[in-house]
């Protein structure tokens, strides 16, 4: 039966102890051991019957139940070993090794011992993104399917979603070509990424676009923060000193994912806080406050983003790798593109980036000549827009489309005249230095920077 069972295809017969960073495993309700960082982890339950996940907040069990396994990403995807734990192949294995008469439990030792086959990573990969597209789809038809069965006049409505979906199953082709509709820079850096023919180069470039996401991420809460609240200074001020982490003085990858995290779920929280939600009716409109709420989930990138930064840490930089291994780096890395495509994409295409012009004051408020920043080219689109509250001329602001207002962006990036000929530049602040500021590029095919000072910024970093 157990060969009957056993997925056809190249593999290898590899027991799940040998896939992990370590031997200790613990409770999922137990704090994560130092000695496990880096892991990627897998979730399985000490009932033989009960699902596998590779993230805890999918589990069904409590905590307390599940056994949390530190795979090492080098060697296996915990996607895929979820997957394969949850074929009938995995619980003939699972059931196989459980005892009880009642109940069927598997202990930790137990499960060590399961014999699993195992394709390379990249086939691991591929598998691993083909099922979380499977459950994307079902997920979409099973909902059509409820709406027809409660409403028999919404079937024109549900026929053209699905001859839509006909249309755009190719999910990969729509994440290639991602950068028509990202926010600029975020696009010119994603375009060089899949443009690119030289691997190393190729993956330097996703990095560099995980980490101007954070960023961009990062500029988003806060701004919205600065907008919302009356105590602002106070709330920032301790963000950009995170404790037992690097600050904003040196703002690296993680400092920018920290930031993000924060700032957009407190934009959560005053969104649904009704004194917090009030207050920041009364400091910026009922209308910044519908935007915050509409934006706030994008938070939840700052996880898929946490593991970019970890996988490349424990790797290092395209330019220190073999030509096969980054390749490899970039097959390992599609489902994290793949996750933030999924969490981001939606509201990438309606919340903007913009540079507001010149204005004019009409009976219905004030007409604002804005300059739109997406995709990858530089010469942007320009929109006339009414707006019910005044913003400044040629500072960076975003705006969802639509609204009557906008917000002002942090002082974290700059458009520049660049050190090689091209339209314009997008710099990013990266660190004080010598008691100036230092911006970099990630445009280019070669990093720009320089160091210069900004008053804006100044202030900001000082108004603690």
């Amino acid at each position: 039966m157990l060969q009957n069972l056993t997925p056809k295809g190249r593999h290898e017969l590899k027991d799940l102890k040998s896939l992990l960073i370590s031997g200790r495993v613990e409770r999922a309700d137990k704090p994560e051991r130092e000695e496990n960082q880096g892991a990627a982890f897998l979730f399985i339950p000490e009932y033989a019957g009960s699902r596998v996940t590779a993230d805890l907040d999918e589990q069904s069990v409590k905590p307390s139940a599940v056994y949390r396994f530190p795979v090492d990403p080098a060697k296996a995807n915990p996607r895929f070993l979820a997957q394969l734990l949850n074929s009938p192949y995995g619980k003939h294995i699972r059931a196989s090794a459980a005892h009880g008469a009642t109940i069927q439990r598997t202990s930790a030792t137990a499960l060590f011992s399961l014999e699993l086959p195992i394709p390379d990573l990249a086939t691991q990969d591929q598998i691993a993104r083909i099922d979380s597209d499977i459950r994307l789809l079902q997920a979409a038809f099973s909902d059509m399917q409820d709406h027809i069965d409660q409403d028999w006049g919404a079937l024109s409505d549900v026929a053209g979603k699905i001859d839509e979906s006909k249309g755009v199953l190719d999910i990969d082709r729509r994440v290639a070509e991602w950068w028509r509709e990202l926010p600029y820079p975020l696009a010119t850096i994603y375009r060089r990424y899949r443009v690119s023919t030289d691997p190393k180069y190729q993956l330097d470039a996703l990095l560099n676009f995980f980490e101007m996401a954070a960023l961009y991420l990062a500029t988003i809460g806060t701004s919205h923060v600065r907008a919302l609240r009356a105590d602002w200074q106070e709330m920032i001020v301790k963000w950009f000193h995170p404790v037992g982490a690097a600050g904003i003085e040196r703002a690296d990858f993680g400092f920018w994912i920290g930031l993000a995290g924060v700032s957009l779920k407190d934009m959560s929280r005053i969104s649904s806080d009704k004194e917090l939600r009030k207050k920041a009716i009364e400091i910026a409109g009922p209308e910044l406050v519908q935007v915050a709420s509409t934006i706030g989930p994008l938070g939840k990138a700052t996880e898929v983003l946490d593991v970019a930064r970890r996988y490349r840490n424990s790797r290092g930089h395209g330019g220190l790798m073999k030509d096969v291994d980054a390749v490899r780096a970039d097959n390992e890395l599609q489902q994290v593109i793949r996750d933030l495509y999924e969490i981001t994409a939606s509201s990438f295409r309606r919340f903007l980036l913009v540079k507001p012009g010149k204005a004019e004051v009409t009976d219905s408020g004030m007409t604002f000549e804005i300059d739109k920043l997406f995709g990858s080219d530089p010469t942007f689109e320009k929109e006339y827009v009414e707006l019910d509250r005044p913003s400044k001329t040629n500072a960076l602001a975003f705006w969802m489309i639509g609204a009557r207002t906008v917000c002002r962006a942090l002082p974290f990036f700059r458009l520049g005249a660049p050190q090689e000929p091209q339209e314009t530049v997008f710099y990013v602040f990266n660190r004080v230095q010598n008691g100036e500021f230092r911006w970099i590029s990630y445009q280019e095919a070669r990093e720009q920077d320089f160091t210069a000072p900004d008053d804006e910024l100044q202030a900001l970093l000082s108004s603690g």
